[in-house]
């Protein structure tokens, strides 16, 4: 039996165990049942890692010590890269949602302190160099690599070019993901179509992913644009939705329609959600839905990230409490190019179907998710006004490092990018 024949036995015999397990979850609907109207949420944030010389790491051993050390960090693609996730709570005040991912971090960096390492909150590691990506030993992302990689250029960028066809290059990307728990089947799916709708605007405020290999490809937040190019194939893109999701079993159907590459029938639900990348999806975690908004990059600070996820959950419950009428999906993918290479810059359709520059559009859309909050007993300190303060100023996170950059000379690059980047922080008023 040569390979391409013994790939599709084991994927066809996964996809047998899949289509069991979502018969048992669909049947079992009453078990994922929430009462009360509580807002529960938890967050996960993605940092890279790099020498106090600002060399790239070109071990995983410093990252992996750090891992063993310090609760609750795990690793991600690249050697240089992990993963902090923040335990659930029941949003009363976003405060405590602060407060939960600062002490998580505060010990990841003493811990990088200790071994020379500097911890980098960017939407991309703009120090290591393209030719030299390097994934973390972890089975489970070299089987997902191996599956992709096709070794084509594909390349992005507006004002640098930057090529990005190596499957390998997504471990040069982080993100921030928004998880808020559902309470039924019904109230997942419309979270899940509400974070697609608005996704765009979320971009558009929260750009930190400009510079790659150094360069400045002029693109608001190409996290996204360089997924899409580097793991896209045929129908199969990443983040984009051609339709809103009608009810579970088609979300179900549509994360088994993409290929099944890890071969753990056990866990065959969770693995393909995993890698199932669109910019909202749905996870079953035991008894419990979680809905994930995966679209915004890391911030420059905690109060920054926590700013994206005040707007995003207020968003979501403005528009659930209000019964509010989705946005044609094609002006919301139109939204979303946009919105990622131009960010405050891009002009984006209203919830109404109507065209307005970003800067007059999303302060509407802040005072909506200010107003879900409030309806919902949140209180949020004043996360969105610093939201509010990049729409007035019109820069966001990528904007602030372009404009210090112009300012270096080209042989002083790496340090003056490491500053531009480390001192990019937006404060709360």
């Amino acid at each position: 039996m040569n390979f391409q024949e013994n790939k599709a036995e084991i994927e066809e015999s996964i996809e047998s165990v899949f289509e069991k397990k979502k018969r048992e979850i669909l049947s079992n609907k009453s078990d994922f049942k929430k009462n009360g109207r509580k807002v529960k949420s938890g967050v996960e944030t993605e940092y890279f890692l790099i020498e106090d010389s600002l060399e790239p790491l070109e071990s995983p051993s410093k990252r992996n010590q750090i891992i063993k050390d310090v609760e609750g960090v795990k690793k991600e693609l690249g050697i240089d890269s992990v993963e902090i996730a923040t335990v659930p709570i029941y949003l009363e005040d976003l405060k405590k949602l602060e407060e939960s991912i600062r002490s998580r971090e505060d010990e990841l960096t003493s811990k990088a302190e200790e071994k020379g390492l500097e911890v980098i909150r960017s939407g991309t590691n703009p120090f290591r160099s393209l030719e030299n990506l390097k994934l973390s030993e972890k089975k489970f992302f070299q089987q997902i690599n191996n599956y992709y990689n096709k070794k084509g250029t594909e390349t992005i960028g507006e004002v640098e070019k930057v090529d990005v066809g190596d499957a390998k290059s997504v471990s040069l990307i982080s993100a921030i993901h928004t998880n808020i728990e559902a309470s039924s089947f019904e109230d997942a799916i419309s979270k899940a179509n509400y974070i697609y709708m608005i996704s765009p605007y979320i971009s558009a405020l929260s750009g930190n992913a400009r510079f790659l290999e150094g360069k400045d490809t002029g693109l608001s937040d190409l996290r996204m644009i360089l997924w899409s190019k580097s793991h896209s194939m045929g129908d199969k893109q990443i983040g984009r939705l051609e339709s809103y999701y009608s009810d579970m079993n088609d979300y179900l159907d549509r994360v088994g329609s993409w290929p099944f590459i890890l071969e753990r029938p056990e866990k065959v639900i969770s693995d393909s959600i995993s890698r199932y990348w669109k910019d909202s999806r749905i996870k079953f975690l035991e008894d419990d839905l979680v809905v994930e908004s995966r679209i915004a990059s890391t911030q420059p600070s905690v109060v920054e990230d926590v700013a994206v996820h005040a707007f995003c959950i207020g968003r979501v419950l403005y528009a659930q409490d209000r019964n509010e009428q989705l946005l044609n999906i094609e002006k919301v993918n139109e939204n979303r190019e946009a919105a990622l290479r131009d960010g405050l810059d891009s002009k984006l359709y209203s919830p109404e179907g109507v065209k307005l520059e970003a800067s007059e559009l999303l302060l509407d859309e802040i005072e909506k998710a200010r107003k879900g909050l409030e309806a919902n007993n949140i209180k949020q300190k004043s996360y969105l006004e610093l939201l509010e303060s990049r729409v007035k100023s019109n820069k966001t996170p990528s904007d602030r490092v372009a404009e210090d950059m112009k300012k270096v000379e080209s042989e002083e690059n790496s340090k003056a990018l490491f500053d531009a980047v480390n001192n990019n922080v937006q404060e709360v008023e």
